[in-house]
């Protein structure tokens, strides 16, 4: 215990009661977490005194204190360390010892990531070790019970000296609507330098959808509103120690265009194009009625028949050329 006080400006205050410990030796890492097998770490002891420092299953290495009573220490891992593995690292100072504990994360990698829809094949958003440009378009607007059956395939470059992965691993999906998926990857096989990882999921919001589509009788496109609730991913993150931290991968997923929104723009776009057409309908009719006022009048009337079965005999014309060519033509007047 000491006595302490606080000044402020020209007035001096005792506080009641203060404490403060003193560390005759301390060990603390640069990382704690480390990816390569060389580190450095500080020791702090008194100024100007030899310290070590032990590595669990390896050297030990030597470094001096200076003024400031720090020893800045590089040391190495031993060679059989591996990924996840926890070392402890001792100072020592004559009797004295202190620990600090890190982690080696290690050098393993993605080698390649693929994602498969059953319904529009495969992508591979990470490929050769690098993140590409490949994007999938989706067909969730079809009733294809095949777009409700997602797979993953994740391929891993193991580094030497790695002795143990985990059974498992977790992806996470983040969605067009932002909601996250859990996805449970399974150790599918393993050799010396790579470990493959697969799993599943079924869109069950989507098989649910797809069944009410049939039991109401539905024809056409498959009404998923704005995509909320459907498995649309739009990224995958991997969050293990296995390969230093969270490792993430993006998917261009083009779903967003069957979303209500969309639809919405589409309908506009329709009715728009019906006013247009059914405009240059009107001003059509409008011409042929002047004309045929102009019949009228340059005849005296002296005419068969009237202008409405001049318009059927128009239109009759025009059904029989659509049949000829095989397709419908519609007379609008």
């Amino acid at each position: 215990m000491i006595s302490a006080s606080v000044s402020v400006g020209s007035n001096t205050f005792p506080v009641s009661s203060a404490s403060f410990e003193v560390y005759d030796l301390m060990v603390v890492p640069a990382t704690y977490s480390m990816t390569t097998k060389t580190g450095r770490a500080t020791v702090y002891a008194k100024p100007f005194l030899p310290v070590e420092l032990e590595v669990e299953g390896g050297q030990t290495f030597a470094g001096t204190t200076n003024a400031y009573g720090r020893a800045y220490i590089d040391f190495t891992l031993p060679d059989d360390v591996y990924p996840s593995q926890r070392v402890t690292l001792t100072a020592k100072m004559g009797e004295k010892t202190a620990q600090a504990g890190i982690a080696f994360l290690g050098g393993i990698s993605v080698e390649d990531f693929a994602v498969t829809n059953s319904a529009s094949g495969t992508i591979h958003p990470f490929s050769d070790g690098a993140q590409s440009d490949e994007w999938m378009t989706v067909l969730y607007h079809k009733a294809d019970e095949k777009n409700a059956y997602w797979s993953f395939d994740l391929l891993l470059n193991k580094p030497d000296g790695l002795r143990e992965t985990p059974d498992t691993l977790n992806l996470t999906a983040v969605c067009l609507d932002d909601a996250t998926y859990d996805i449970l990857l399974t150790k599918q096989s393993e050799d010396d330098s790579t470990v493959r990882y697969v799993g599943e999921r079924v869109d069950e919001k989507y098989l649910e959808a797809l069944r009410e589509y049939e039991e109401n009788g539905e024809k056409g496109d498959l009404d998923i509103g704005n995509g909320a609730g459907f498995f649309l991913p739009e990224s995958f993150s991997l969050d293990s120690s296995l390969i230093c931290g969270t490792t993430s991968f993006d998917v261009t997923v083009s779903a967003e265009k069957y979303a209500k929104e969309a639809t919405e723009e589409r309908e506009q776009a329709i009715r728009d194009a019906q006013a247009e057409f059914q405009a240059s309908c009107d001003e059509f009719d409008t011409g042929l009625r002047g004309i045929w006022d102009i019949i009228i009048e340059e005849t005296g009337g002296n005419t068969d028949g009237s202008f409405d079965e001049l318009i059927g005999t128009i239109d009759q014309l025009y059904t029989e050329a659509g049949d000829a060519d095989g397709n419908t033509v519609e007379f609008c007047a």
